[in-house]
């Protein structure tokens, strides 16, 4: 669309710009192709508190949440381990999932992973968890898979601060769209959180989940 100068046509001009650009923004049906960054085991490892999430398995009635992350080497490779927890209304509760890191990635510290893997040792499937923006402050973490033609993701803002800095966070998040994510977040409260330490639920996990029952969060 060519916009020509006058201040009527012109303001009625980009105001319809923006109408056709939102609606070209919208999420494709296949995973995007993602820039994941480096991290490291100290850089990574912590609380890292949820602030903003969206897509697959994302409940913003449940609040508080975090996540407890470590990166660990094993046997067959290196390993995220997050450990989330968050605030139903009445009690906290907590669960385990494992990420391998995509054996492509083994010699390098970018941060791809594997979720849902299918037990290949060490992971050799297509990655679908990526980092795409670490700092001191924020982390950003996202999910991309298909299963029988559907296109399954979601995405974590996180921040090692309960109540970041509204603009910093901001920036953040307008690094999204130009790799391609178009999810719409939505505000995790961590308002009158009460006190963790003691009050978690680890929820049992089961040796032999189905695939159908492997959720991201």
């Amino acid at each position: 669309m060519t916009c020509f100068l006058g201040a009527v046509l012109l303001s009625a001009c980009l105001a319809a710009s923006l109408v056709l650009g939102a609606e070209n923004m919208k999420e494709p049906d296949y995973c995007p192709t993602v820039a994941a960054v480096h991290v490291s085991v100290d850089t990574l490892a912590g609380r890292w508190f949820i602030v903003k999430m969206a897509g697959h398995g994302g409940s913003i009635e449940e609040t508080c949440a975090f996540v407890e992350m470590q990166l660990i080497q094993g046997l067959f490779g290196w390993f995220l381990t997050m450990n989330i927890t968050s605030h139903n209304g009445q009690h906290y509760w907590s669960r385990v999932d494992v990420a391998q890191k995509a054996v492509a990635h083994t010699r390098s510290s970018v941060g791809t992973f594997v979720m849902d893997s299918e037990g290949s040792l060490p992971a050799t499937e297509q990655p679908n968890l990526f980092v795409v923006h670490m700092d001191d402050n924020f982390l950003v973490i996202y999910y991309c898979n298909v299963f029988n033609g559907a296109k399954i993701n979601g995405v974590w803002l996180l921040s090692r601060d309960r109540n970041p800095n509204f603009f910093k966070l901001k920036v953040v998040e307008w690094g999204l769209e130009p790799q391609g994510i178009f999810l719409d977040l939505q505000t995790v409260s961590q308002k009158k959180c009460p006190p963790i330490e003691g009050k978690r639920r680890k929820q049992k996990i089961k040796k032999d989940r189905k695939k159908s029952d492997l959720v991201f969060f």
